[in-house]
């Protein structure tokens, strides 16, 4: 666990006795979990089968914990654009600093988490993130050896030029066995299913209270659970907001789209920044989504000069989904048929017709319903795993759904002129909530769909842009 790591090249401490290392494999220190879904059915059975190959300090006492934290490693390397030979590169590394486990107590000096990072490296947060903390392991290792010669060297040695080791011998001993692990968790075993959450910027399931406020260029956040922050500081005028989860680890990235030269920025919840991608021209419109089903949101772009659906894949490569409606269409793309991939979808005020693309290939007329003045709020407000239709009229106050099997209904009469609807899935469980946005009081307002109404929390004001994407929120500029 305790190969040194500063960011200086002398070891920062000691490494573990024989003692600290059998406490260690015992579970004996106090750990938190490596992914916030906790430890998976997979994760055991891949523990069960992966065992009896190992021959290093592992054999015996790998797990369906030790696997979870390994698969987010993994996972982190993926989203990164590296290849498999990283991730068995981060995977030794974290078998020799903690036998895979995440520890939150400070055993030697101050290092914690997987790597053993020491205070100089980040916060305690970032440093018990898996996905932050593989990220700053991989930020040095790409220093280290720039032009991917990482790809040539040994793997002790990689490990040892990022941790600075004063027993560098150690990590090559555990080399077969992250090969082991992390060979395994990229051909298969991935996250666990999430049940995707808007505006989840911490990860727990639950739609989170988020502005961005153009006049400071911050993005301000309050989380379900009771804290708050200042996630970032990042904007120019003219910018287009675009959050999602680009990286599949569950949490709500900070991004924007800047029409004015096409460039697509992120800023990962791990605490790292990045241009995705360079695409787009002023007049398209971003309907960032996951149209693959890996987890991911995609770059997408809705161009209504020519009806063009485009989309740039996480993974790397483009594809113009469809060609469909023009100026005057409003897109409302998601999973209307459950099927876990975000269908094309448009609602043409004029006519009030609902029309979907579905992603394998087919076209459907949904339902007609609605017009001009109605702001459009796809969703599931049922949990049957299906987007529904769903409008609220700012006139009347009045939220109507129809559900994707075919009921309609007024869901709630709330709200009126100058509140700004922002839907989601408050409280976690599964069902898309009513919810408003008032800027002349700050208030924030949620409706659960089981029934009961709530004032969450009072903040923000005139100016603020509410962060919970939907298409009433698309194509608002800074």
């Amino acid at each position: 666990m305790f190969a040194a790591v500063g960011l200086t090249a002398s070891p920062a401490h000691a490494e573990p006795d024989e003692a600290t290392t059998r406490a260690l494999l015992a579970d004996a220190y106090q750990t938190v979990a490596c992914d916030s879904d906790g430890v998976s059915s997979a994760d055991n059975a891949t523990a069960s089968r992966l065992d009896p190959q190992l021959n290093g300090t592992l054999r015996g006492y790998l797990n369906g914990y030790r696997v979870s934290c390994a698969r987010m490693i993994v996972a982190a390397v993926k989203a990164r654009g590296l290849n498999q030979r990283a991730a068995q590169i981060a995977v030794t590394t974290a078998i020799v600093e903690a036998t895979l486990q995440n520890i939150s107590e400070e055993v030697d000096h101050d290092s914690l988490g997987l790597f053993q990072q020491r205070a100089s490296w980040g916060t305690r947060a970032q440093r018990l993130d898996p996905t932050w903390a593989t990220n700053a392991f991989l930020d040095k290792m790409i220093r280290v050896y720039p032009n991917n010669s990482w790809n040539t060297a040994p793997i002790g040695e990689v490990c040892q030029a990022v941790q600075v080791s004063a027993y560098p011998d150690r990590y090559q001993a555990q080399a077969h066995d992250g090969g082991v692990i992390a060979a395994a968790l990229w051909a298969g075993n991935p996250p666990q299913a999430r049940r995707e959450a808007l505006a989840d910027y911490n990860g727990d399931g639950k739609t989170d209270i988020a502005l961005f406020r153009p006049s400071a260029g911050t993005w301000h956040v309050w989380h379900t659970g009771g804290s708050a922050g200042v996630l970032h500081t990042w904007g120019s005028p003219g910018d287009i907001l675009v959050p999602g989860d680009y990286n599949g680890d569950g949490r709500t990235d900070s991004a924007l789209f800047r029409p004015s030269n096409g460039e697509w920025h992120v800023w990962y919840a791990g605490g790292w920044a990045r241009l995705l991608h360079t695409w787009g021209e002023v007049g398209d419109v971003p309907v960032p989504a996951d149209y693959n089903g890996d987890g991911k949101t995609d770059i997408a772009l809705f161009r209504p000069s020519t009806g063009g659906w485009h989309v740039w894949y996480t993974d790397g490569w483009a594809d113009l989904l469809h060609t469909w409606g023009g100026v005057g269409d409003v897109p409302v793309p998601a999973d209307y048929n459950g099927d876990g991939k975000t269908d094309i979808a448009l609602f043409r005020p004029s006519t009030g017709g609902w029309h979907v693309w579905y992603t394998g290939g087919s076209a459907y007329l949904l339902h007609t319903w609605g017009g001009a003045g109605d702001v459009v709020l796809p969703g599931d407000y049922n949990a049957d795993g299906k987007a529904d239709i769903a409008l609220f009229r700012p006139s009347t106050g009045g939220w109507h759904v129809w559900y994707t099997g075919g009921s309609a209904y007024l869901l709630h009469t709330w709200g009126g002129v100058g509140d700004i609807p922002t839907p989601g899935d408050y409280n976690g469980d599964g069902r898309t909530d009513i919810a408003l946005f008032r800027p002349s009081t700050g208030g924030w307002h949620v409706w659960y769909t089981g029934g009961s109404a709530y004032l969450l929390h009072t903040w923000g004001g005139v100016g603020d842009i509410p962060l919970v994407p939907n298409p009433a929120s698309r194509g608002i500029q800074i």
